[in-house]
């Protein structure tokens, strides 16, 4: 009988994924601007620096177009699982680290020309794709990314990378 049940319980432990996440879990999400684009799936309405990961779970598209609401940092990106699609003007986020979102098929973190403030906008030096085998789309147009391993992801299949430094 004893040996049984130890037989259970170890069945139960390996067969549960380590990758699990309770829904009701909370996921930190310090830049306002970056909650502010997630208020629409929200549930509690609020900027408050939290979401819930039930809330985010399935989001597969996120795009952050606006230039004058540039998230700083992306930090709780990671919690994005389902992520597939990318848009982010870069104009002041030195790094984008995006290693655990291994679904992505379409990365924009392009910095901006801006032709009536005469000038360009660019901050990405790092950008971190971790072993991403979906990324088919790759635009880095304005950034500071000189020798970004592009081999390294065989499944691109189109890449921009105007005036980059």
């Amino acid at each position: 009988m004893r040996l049984t049940n130890i037989l259970i319980l170890m069945l139960l432990f390996f067969s549960c994924k380590k990758d699990d996440v309770d829904a009701n879990s909370i996921v930190l999400i310090p830049d306002e601007f970056f909650e502010r684009n997630l208020i629409k799936y929200d549930s509690d309405k609020q900027i408050n620096g939290q979401i819930l990961y039930k809330d985010i779970k399935d989001i597969d598209t996120l795009k952050f177009i606006n230039a004058g609401e540039c998230p700083k940092t992306l930090s709780g990106i990671e919690h994005f699982t389902n992520l597939k699609y990318l848009q982010v003007y870069s104009v002041v986020m030195p790094t984008l680290d995006l290693s655990h979102n291994t679904s992505l098929r379409y990365v924009d973190c392009s910095g901006a020309y801006i032709a009536v403030a005469g000038g360009m906008y660019r901050v990405l030096k790092t950008l971190n794709l971790g072993d991403n085998k979906e990324i088919e789309t790759l635009i880095t147009d304005y950034t500071y990314l000189k020798n970004f391993p592009i081999s390294q992801y065989p499944t691109i299949k189109k890449t921009s990378c105007i005036a980059c430094l």
